[in-house]
């Protein structure tokens, strides 16, 4: 084990951000294995009606200190039914097998079941992303763990081993991820799509979302949607989906009636406008791939730029009067911040 790396005996729970799938071997509460039951009645208390569940960065806390070295640990079968090899990070895991999800972790997927229906029976909304973007994308060790590196994967990928890591260790793998022109990748992603849609689509109270911090292809968004269309032809449900993304991708989606009558939320994160910004003037926004979100701001900024409460509400009422015949709702998050 590398120095330094997080351990749960050595770190206060309450230093960490809750997640409905951390697992702490004997150990349950806030930070820890969560307690479901009681992070409900705790966001009913508080007043908080959403919650967000984002795919984890890593595949355990020891890699907290953002570290490449390998990881020896002889256990095998965590990750797949079947270990066919060692992955790459040396720590004895079997590889990850996205297109037999099944065999990944069925306790992920009976976690988010479980706090799904509990948001149903109080009344809470379960936003649930289906990738994490930054696994791509900034700093090499996200991508060390991540089961499509080919070396953490039974299948073949088609991905570049071992990995493209740029000059201060940097990584951007996004635009290859998710290339669904790759056959072999599209396959896999349309299976991982279609198993959480069937693991989670009973939820009445969940919104899907491609990804958290989602910069990638226009293509992919509507690859995603087109795979919940098959999804509900087959099944003959529906589901809500939230557009997260940048602007121009967000008004490509929402320009053709058949994506755009699939959208239940627009979650505008990653874009606003500037507190003197006028008529015709375009609004600030954050680059896509290659780079991340939080890149663009690192590029001469260290924040989003302020707005002004009344271009928050310009840019809600815009989309509100632009979609006004669609069942849309528009969120403001927390990157959307005011000088007043």
């Amino acid at each position: 084990m590398a120095g330094g790396a997080a351990r749960p005996c050595r770190r206060r729970p309450s230093t960490w951000r809750f997640s409905l799938t951390r697992f702490v071997p004997g150990r349950t509460g806030p930070g820890l294995t969560e307690d479901l039951p009681a992070l409900a009645a705790r966001m009913v208390e508080q007043g908080t009606p959403f919650y967000q569940s984002i795919p984890g960065l890593w595949y355990d806390r020891r890699r907290d200190e953002h570290s490449v070295v390998s990881r020896p640990m002889p256990t095998c079968g965590l990750r797949s039914t079947k270990c066919r090899g060692r992955a790459a990070h040396g720590d004895g895991r079997g590889r990850a097998q996205p297109v037999r999800p099944v065999a990944l972790q069925p306790w992920y997927f009976e976690r988010l079941r479980e706090f799904g229906a509990l948001c149903d029976r109080r009344g809470l909304v379960l936003h649930h992303n289906l990738y994490n973007t930054h696994n791509l994308l900034e700093i090499a060790p996200h991508w060390v763990d991540y089961p499509w590196r080919p070396a953490n994967n039974i299948n073949d990928t088609g991905l570049p081993e071992p990995p493209p890591v740029e000059a201060g260790n940097h990584i951007h793998v996004a635009n290859q991820v998710y290339d669904v022109s790759h056959r072999a990748r599209r396959e896999l992603h349309r299976a991982l799509i279609l198993h959480e849609l069937d693991e989670l689509g009973g939820t009445r109270n969940l919104f899907f979302s491609v990804g958290a911090q989602f910069a990638g292809p226009l293509a992919f968004q509507e690859f995603f949607q087109d795979t919940v269309a098959e999804w509900e032809s087959r099944t003959g449900r529906r589901l809500r989906l939230e557009l997260a993304t940048s602007k121009d991708i967000t008004d490509a989606i929402l320009a053709v009636p058949a994506r755009a009558r699939q959208v239940a939320v627009i979650d505008m994160r990653y874009w606003q406008y500037r507190p003197d910004a006028r008529s015709g003037r375009r609004p600030w926004e954050e680059p896509g791939v290659p780079g991340s979100h939080r890149e663009g701001l690192r590029r001469g900024r260290r924040r989003a730029p302020d707005t002004m409460p009344q271009q928050v509400y310009r840019q809600v009422r815009e989309y509100h009067d632009r979609y006004r015949t669609r069942p849309l709702w528009l969120g403001m998050g927390a990157r959307a911040r005011s000088r007043c």
